[in-house]
Parts: structure tokens; sequence; C-alpha cells
């Protein structure tokens, strides 16, 4: 692969053929900030599974245009889905650092969740600033495809969801009989025994400040998902959710490989 260092993302609707239009706030970063020149090449990806090579051919007022000189699909991406559900966090930085970190885990769906302690409203949630810092986390991270952007779910509604291996993390251990040493399952084991068409769509959830209340756990447990206990330790709910998609991604890359 010869590709070039300079990364830059271009939707799929401005390919067409050999043909790359970039956006004028993309043309402008070429041209204004990495001074690239007509000849100069550079890396594009679309999102959506395509990883180009392409050469600047004509800059103009209006943008950019390119060729496209070699391409490859999916490069950076796992053979399997990982689906975070994250309910929304009060502090605006903490649930953007969380997004920004996900894309470069390798999450493949991200869910804004909604739940019983959430303390910021379904109308707070900013899709086109959350979609702005997957962009560019799909650019430093050198993935090819974007996570899918879910908006604002209510929990029921992702418990009842189906996956191969669902996982919701919990911040302590509820006093009830009926919870017992289940949360104390260590997820790096739960992961190692996995056959490998159970590692192909993994869901992890995590809840808000203050995490879910027992009632609701109680309900995933109800609808089959295995809860998961990180230690007695007290983390961020961002911080919960990216060890979980990091320590997700490494072990199954490890066993089951990468493309």
């Amino acid at each position: 692969m010869n590709s070039s260092k300079h990364r830059f993302f271009v939707p799929p609707a401005s390919i067409s053929g050999t043909s790359v239009m970039f956006s004028q706030e993309e043309a402008r970063h070429a041209t204004r900030v990495l001074r690239l020149e007509e000849g100069d090449e550079v890396t594009v990806v679309d999102g959506e599974g395509w990883t180009y090579l392409v050469r600047i051919e004509v800059i103009q007022k209006r943008g950019l245009i390119g060729s496209i000189k070699e391409k490859w699909e999916d490069l950076g991406e796992a053979t399997f889905k990982v689906h975070v559900g994250l309910a929304v966090l009060k502090q605006s930085a903490r649930w953007e650092s969380f997004l920004e970190k996900a894309v470069e885990s390798g999450c493949t769906r991200i869910s804004p969740v909604l739940s019983e302690w959430t303390q910021v409203s379904r109308n707070k949630f900013n899709r086109r600033r959350a979609e702005s810092i997957l962009v560019g986390s799909l650019k430093q991270s050198e993935r090819s495809r974007l996570p899918e952007l879910d908006d604002p779910i209510e929990l029921a509604a992702l418990l009842a969801e189906e996956g191969s291996l669902r996982l919701i993390f919990h911040e302590s251990l509820p006093q009830g009989r009926r919870f017992g040493k289940r949360l104390r399952i260590r997820l790096g084991k739960l992961l190692m025994e996995l056959a490998p068409e159970d590692a192909t769509d993994i869901k992890l959830l995590v809840g808000p400040e203050g995490g879910f209340s027992e009632s609701e756990l109680e309900k995933a447990i109800d609808s089959g998902w295995i809860p998961i206990w990180l230690g007695k330790r007290r983390l961020r709910a961002e911080t919960v959710a990216i060890t979980a998609i990091s320590m997700v991604a490494q072990i199954i890359d490890e066993r089951f490989g990468a493309s």
C-alpha cells in the first residue's frame, strides 16, 4: 500500500468514477493549512469502507478536485462489530471525548442512551457536533468506516435488541440475591471463551453518572445481558465505555484477526 500521510474525508456522494470533489472545508485545510499543490497525493476515506490514494488535479476557489490512483476496502476495520450504548452525559466534553476514543478503538455503532438517571434531555444531544467529531477521529485513526450514530434511544428499546454477546457494565454489586457472583465475571476470561461465531456482533452498555438503577440492571439480566463489574475503583462513565471497547477490540482482534 502506498498512501499519503495527509488524510481527508469525502462522502461517497462526492466521488464519481475516478473523480473526487473535496468539500470547501477540506479543500481549505489542504491548500491553506497544509499548503498542498496540484500534483500532490493525499489519502481520502469515504466513511463507508473505502480508502483512496488521490492525486490533486485542480485547485479552484469553490474547492478541490482530485483523481483516484489506488483504492483499498476496509482498511483499519475489524472482522467483528462492536456496538456501544452510553447514557448521554451531563458534561458535553466528556461525551465528546468518548466519541473520539470510541472511533479509535474500533466501535461500529454508537447509541446515546436515555436511562432512569440520565441527567440530559433528548433535545440536548448535538448530532451535528457529534458527527464532526466522528469524522475527525476517523481520519486520525486510519479507519475507513464511520460508526453508525443513533439518535438518543430509550434504555428499554436497546435492551430488546439482539446480539451475539451483550454486556452491561455496572459500578457496584447490588445486594439482591438474584445478582450474586454473576457481576464478578471477568471480561477477559469471558471473551477468551468465545467461539468465532459468537464474536460477530458484540454490544456494550454503560450507564450515566451514577450508573444504572438496580431495577434497570435487573431488567437487563432478564433480557439476557451479562453484567460486568470492572473493579473496586469508581470510574467515570466515559472511562468505563472506552475501557470496555478497548478490551473487547484487543482481545477479539488477537483471537480472530483484523483486516
